[in-house]
């Protein structure tokens, strides 16, 4: 007595068991970007205040450097004795509502250039 097995609508099965896995893995990779480019950001910003502030750049032009290279949702503070110290924190624009949006941050010391 032999049976035979029909493989018929298996593509479909692994298919629809595979998709929600790999949207999953989609949208971690995405969320994951939206964190790394945010921090990456912050050291950016963090380092280019810093230097401003070591050139003893116009406080004028320093608020217009900051709105410029800072994402949208950072603080910075920054004290300026006796060496710069400049902290930027942002947190990610949430990806979904549901997925938590870890606050970045990234600090940069500098010594003030010598004034002439």
């Amino acid at each position: 007595m032999s049976r035979t097995t029909s493989q018929r609508g298996s593509i479909t099965t692994e298919t629809a068991l595979a998709l929600p896995f790999l949207l999953t893995l989609v949208l971690a990779g995405i969320w994951c970007i939206g964190i790394i480019t945010t921090h990456l950001q912050c050291i950016d910003a963090s380092r280019d205040i810093a230097r401003a502030l070591a050139r003893g750049d116009a406080p004028a032009d320093l608020q217009s450097l900051i709105r410029q290279i800072t994402p949208p949702t950072a603080t910075v503070t920054y004290q300026t004795t006796p060496t710069i110290q400049v902290t930027v924190k942002a947190t990610p624009r949430p990806f979904l509502p549901f997925l938590p949006t870890p606050t970045q941050s990234a600090q940069a010391t500098l010594h003030p250039e010598p004034t002439p």
